[in-house]
């Protein structure tokens, strides 16, 4: 028989047949077998070396099978052809496979702890870290880790396996791990020869000639992929596109691919590619993670996916971050890291290189404080990273604290704080000088502040906020952006307790005295807001009514609310189903407030453009989370903010005695509009005939064309921004040009003599854009003390947790000395009761033997508890110092003797 091709003849003979054909190459297939009833593909073809190989895999050893298989296809002579030299195997590698599949088989009888596999040590609290996480019932494997196993006699099985090496003969030096989540199979050989040449592994093992889907893991490991490059998806890298056969998948759906081979085929190569992996992202398995941690079993917390995947695949509880160790912390979600994470207990291990350095750093700031232990490690002896230390029979160390002891022995903690730059020095002069001097209000402002020992800015703040009470609720800024703004204003006066808060607002009462009634009470809740301005009356006879119905009207079109401590806004925002802080909200921005309630009667409102409020708070820094917290409502984008210190207060001989400010003189204010009642009773402008136009016509001052041109250019930045990139100074920037709006338009009422007529001018923009630079800066500095007071609270508390794990350990060891000590004590001079004679067990009792019970019941305290514990320590010690007698069903029934090592 003349064959132009054995590796076509048998597939065209099994396709004939009707069997099962599975391509996994252009140089290799699978196909059913004709001698077994089950259509899995199992009789492996491969060209390799310019010969045809045909193996069985469910022997591979044996050529008998072959021969059969080759007989039912119709082509028992297909490799005798004289023209070819083509033949099944060369006999040697198959008597030296069959020889080390006789060794497999011995060695898979033994238990992996009689097995020649030598076990480093495991340090301290890791000694005891057995797996812990259950191997499914019915595990998955792939085609391709079942065909290893079979090659080398292993049964496929979870966790690390053992085999004689078919490289380099070496019994018990392969290890295999076989992990789902990196689709792939682990393997290395420890021996010399091995470790040196992966290359050679490789080959032997079989897989396709060139190793397209083999990938070396820094080196050390081979990583078989279950997929081949026809089996892969082809992703873009490099300017090309390239195989990548793993996708790790996030929570939050991105993803990370990693391919076995970049674009220069270099077997060292490892291409990443991801998708949606933008920003701040969850932990990898983090949700399966958490379970686990909340069943107080520690989680490992490693640099990339595929070490955290091959941890899972040993039985540990792992996860990573995106993007590489360099970016840990710029890239976690630290919410999803809290949620994971909180109280558990946490290994890090920290590869041996510059990123596992800083990712160690990285660690260290964003999980020591929400972790309940964070441990870190280090691969022990030659490894790398964790991967390394699996496949190479090493284990983890624990990394010393980089932080110095101190005395008693109490653990440190790094506060990260700010760096010190040393005690603040304001400049000799005031750098806003040149602002003050520019108009006479300011300079009559700052004067007054500093003959009253107050901040000139706290106090210019509260003469905003206090002229803009006075300016009729009609008043308002122009169509830019949306509809017409509102001219309400809030400010923040940020000092401690005594630092001037109140006496900033009492000066600025003296400098603009009348707020035209204006209500002053702040509402207890979000519907006590409206309140201040609406309430319901019976409805006039001349509106059609029977004297019953009562219909919304306007009590005091203004409200200056004084809040001297934020404490008490805190506390009132603070009550369960408070909506004070999101109707506080609108209330600067001049929309229509009040609620829905079921009955007519007691619904109350006040609609837009129907009120003017302003609202002065005396902000703690220590508090500033009442406001600061509420960045989701948008409250603290909406104040304007000021420093009640003063660096460069007034000489002894300038103060003036008994020195009271002249009020202001302010420009014309429009007069109280006519139609407000109605609006009330229509609830609002849109409901009333002409829109309002005819009984309620709205006052628009008039800006510039400058701030026109510069108000849609901010909006569009911020129409263009990301709407979910994480909190930051700038999103808290968002409303600034409105609030500048604003200001402009207050300064230009102080600014503006009577008679003339009110509009806002390029000078007053500009000091309104100084004003708001002011602000922005303090609120910054609000901000940095806000983290710099969290950073040290996170501190305290991890000081405090291990100050007290310090002592509970202590506390530990002291009582587990009690129970060994009196263990000892116990059998060496038992107590009387059991030197009786014709007792039950008098006979063990007079050779001085105890059953774990009864050593616990003669152990008082706390020590009691560790018992047991300290006969299975003392029975493990070299010498031991107990020793079991009688094995019982756990340590409390087990009958103990002590040694002769053992003394008390």
């Amino acid at each position: 028989m003349t064959v132009s091709d054995p590796f076509e003849v048998i597939r065209d003979a099994a396709r004939a047949h009707g069997l099962k054909i599975k391509e996994t190459g252009e140089d290799d297939y699978f196909f059913s077998s004709p001698l077994r009833p089950d259509s899995d593909p199992s009789v492996h073809v491969t060209r390799k070396n310019g010969k045809t190989l045909v193996a069985d895999m469910s022997d591979p050893t044996d050529r008998r099978l072959v021969e059969e298989t080759l007989q039912a296809l119709g082509t028992p002579d297909v490799f005798k052809s004289a023209d070819h030299d083509r033949s099944y195997s060369d006999r040697s590698d198959m008597e030296r496979i069959a020889a080390l599949a006789a060794r497999n088989r011995k060695a898979s009888s033994r238990s992996p702890a009689t097995a020649k596999i030598k076990e480093p040590a495991r340090l301290d609290r890791l000694e005891k870290l057995k797996p812990y996480v259950p191997a499914s019932a019915s595990p998955v494997y792939s085609d391709e880790f079942r065909r290893l196993c079979a090659l080398l006699h292993v049964e496929p099985a979870p966790g690390l396996r053992w085999a004689t090496c078919p490289a380099c003969g070496e019994e018990g030096t392969l290890r295999m791990v076989y992990s789902p989540l990196n689709a792939a199979t682990l393997i290395r050989c420890n021996s010399l020869q091995c470790a040196a040449d992966l290359n050679g592994l490789a080959d032997v093992l079989r897989v396709e000639p060139d190793r397209r889907y083999i990938a070396k893991h820094d080196g050390m490991t081979l990583m078989d992929y279950d997929r081949n490059d026809s089996q892969a998806t082809y992703r873009r890298y490099a300017g090309g596109s390239l195989p990548f056969h793993v996708r790790y998948v996030y929570p939050d759906g991105s993803a990370v691919w990693r391919g076995a081979h970049g674009p220069q085929t270099g077997d060292g190569e490892k291409p990443i590619n991801s998708a949606g992996t933008g920003g701040q992202r969850p932990l990898y398995q983090g949700d399966n993670a958490k379970k686990w941690a909340l069943a107080g079993k520690p989680v490992f917390l490693v640099e990339g996916e595929k070490d955290a995947a091959t941890l899972w695949a040993l039985g540990y509880a792992a996860v990573s971050g995106i993007g590489g160790g360099g970016s840990f912390a710029d890239r976690l979600d630290l919410g999803n890291a809290r949620d994971v994470l909180a109280g558990a207990d946490v290994i890090a291990v920290v590869d041996k290189d510059e990123t596992g350095r800083k990712w160690r750093e990285q660690v260290e700031k964003t999980i020591r404080p929400i972790a309940g232990d964070l441990t870190m490690v280090q691969a022990t002896g030659n490894a790398h990273d964790t991967t390394d230390a699996v496949m190479m029979g090493e284990w983890f160390e624990i990394l010393p604290d980089p932080t110095p002891a101190v005395s008693i022995s109490l653990p440190t903690v790094e506060t990260d704080e700010e760096e010190d730059e040393g005690a603040f020095v304001p400049p000799a002069t005031d750098p806003y000088e040149t602002f003050w001097q520019s108009r006479p209000f300011l300079t009559r402002i700052r004067d007054a502040a500093r003959q009253s020992l107050v901040s000139p800015w706290a106090t210019l703040m509260c003469v905003l906020a206090r002229v803009a009470t006075r300016i009729p609720p009609q008043v308002v800024t122009p169509r830019i952006v949306g509809g017409h703004g509102s001219l309400n204003c809030f400010v923040g006066l940020i000092g401690e307790a005594g630092k001037g808060k109140d006496a900033a607002d009492a000066v600025a009462s003296m400098l603009v005295p009348d707020l035209r009634g204006a209500n002053t009470i702040m509402p207890a809740s979000g519907e006590g807001v409206a309140a201040m301005f609406a309430a319901r009356r019976k409805a006039d006879d001349d509106e059609g009514s029977d004297g019953r119905e009562t219909t919304t009207c306007c009590i005091n079109s203004r409200a200056y609310l004084r809040v001297s401590e934020v404490s008490q806004l805190g506390a009132l925002m603070g009550r369960q189903g408070s909506t004070l802080g999101p109707e506080l909200t609108k209330l600067w921005s001049g929309q229509l407030i009040g609620t829905l309630t079921k009955d007519p009667a007691k619904r109350i409102y006040a609609p837009a453009f129907g009120y003017r409020a302003s609202m002065f708070v005396g902000v703690q820094p220590g508090n500033a989370g009442v406001i600061l917290d509420e960045e989701a409502t948008g409250l603290p984008q909406r104040f304007l903010w000021a420093d009640c210190a003063d660096y460069w207060p007034l000489d002894d001989g300038a103060f003036v005695d008994g020195y009271r400010p002249d009020p202001l003189t302010l420009g014309d204010m429009p007069a109280d509009p006519t139609g407000l009642q109605q609006l009330y009773r229509q609830a609002g402008r849109e409901n009333m005939i002409d829109g309002g136009d005819a009984n309620y016509p709205l006052t628009e001052l008039h800006y510039p064309a400058r701030v026109v041109s510069e108000t849609r250019a901010n909006r569009k930045r911020v129409m263009q921004s990301n709407t979910y990139d994480p909190p930051s100074e700038e999103k808290l920037d968002t409303h600034s040009n409105f609030t500048r709006i604003k200001t402009a338009a207050v300064i230009a009422f102080l600014d503006t003599p009577p008679g003339r007529t009110v509009q806002v001018t390029e000078a007053h923009w500009a000091l309104s854009g100084t004003i708001m630079a002011y602000s922005k800066g303090e609120l910054g500095k609000l901000l940095r003390y806000r983290a710099m007071a969290r950073r040290k609270a996170d501190a305290d508390r991890e000081k405090d947790r291990r100050i007290s794990k310090t002592m509970a350990d202590k506390s530990i060891e002291t009582d587990k000395r009690k129970a060994r000590k009196r263990i000892l004590s116990f059998m060496q001079n038992p107590s009387p009761k059991y030197l009786k004679s014709g007792e039950a067990d008098s006979d063990r009792w007079a050779r001085h033997e105890f059953t774990g019970i009864e050593l616990k019941q003669n152990t008082n305290g706390d020590a009691r508890g560790y018992v047991y514990d300290e006969l299975l320590s003392m029975a493990e010690e070299k010498p031991p110092l107990v020793e079991v007698v009688q094995q019982g069903t756990g340590p409390g029934s087990t009958v103990w003797k002590r040694t002769a090592s053992g003394t008390a």
